[in-house]
């Protein structure tokens, strides 16, 4: 279950930097990490909680989100689009991103499910 965890970590995060169009430069930048330790977690998913709780909270991002479940390129576009715009999200306090983020990812996921991405 662990590995599993990891390995959508990794994948996840592989998949954010692809579709942002970022090099793992800017990547690591935006995550505020070094460059190394962003390759490190996308060549096995492994790190410590401290630094999966900091890029979850850099990408505004629930950790389990990040984890639990593979996200796919065209998930993470639409919801990027999607939280864009909204000039409030910024406005609120990080538990309420993670709670909004939590729901608008559900909510993306579901769409894409039903055909309507």
């Amino acid at each position: 279950m662990v590995l599993e965890k990891q390995k959508n970590l990794a994948e996840n995060l592989r998949n954010l930097r692809i579709a942002r169009g970022l090099s793992y430069t800017e990547f690591s930048k935006e995550l505020d990490i070094p460059k190394a330790t962003l390759q490190s977690i996308l060549a096995d998913g492994q790190t410590s909680l401290h630094t999966a709780i900091h890029i979850s909270e850099k990408l505004s991002i629930p950790l389990d989100t990040l984890t639990n479940s593979r996200l796919s390129s065209q998930l993470i576009k639409n919801f990027d689009g999607f939280m864009s715009r909204f000039a409030w999200f910024d406005r609120l306090n990080h538990e309420q991103q993670e709670a909004v983020c939590h729901h608008v990812m559900a909510l993306v996921q579901l769409m894409q499910e039903g055909g309507h991405e």
